[in-house]
């Protein structure tokens, strides 16, 4: 299999077998080569011409280290992607984050000095379906 620009493609259930939470908005990404202090440019996707967007996801796999926690996912999509809405579940206890699945993912390795790094990208959001059920042989998630 040929891997177009080095993206490789992942299951949400890989990457994310407890789930995640979105920890922020969904804001465009600046284009900081083509802005100028007084006219800024959003990013485009190079394959699609697409605007770009950006979401910073937590990871709820609670053994996954502190460092990997967070991440911040790219989308390419021509309207800026909506959160879904926070679960009455969820609100009903406090909880902050909203929790959703990130369509279309790719991975893209690239070195960061001696250390490999991963850039992340999805093609869209939606609702994670309730209720949520745990990983198979693995305790339930309860909110």
């Amino acid at each position: 299999m040929a891997l177009q620009g080095g993206r490789i493609p992942v299951r949400f259930e890989d990457l994310f077998p407890y789930g995640c939470f979105a920890s922020g908005e969904v804001t465009a990404v600046a284009d900081f080569e083509a802005s100028t202090p007084t006219r800024k440019v959003q990013q485009r996707d190079k394959e699609t011409g697409l605007p770009m967007w950006a979401v910073s996801v937590l990871d709820a796999d609670p053994a996954a280290r502190a460092a990997n926690k967070s991440m911040q996912f790219k989308i390419a999509a021509a309207d800026m992607p909506v959160l879904p809405e926070l679960p009455a579940e969820l609100a009903a206890v406090g909880v902050p984050f909203v929790p959703l699945v990130l369509e279309g993912l790719t991975i893209t390795p690239w070195l960061d000095g001696a250390k490999i790094a991963l850039s992340y990208r999805a093609t869209g959001i939606r609702p994670v379906p309730m209720p949520v059920k745990a990983p198979k042989g693995r305790d339930p998630i309860t909110p």
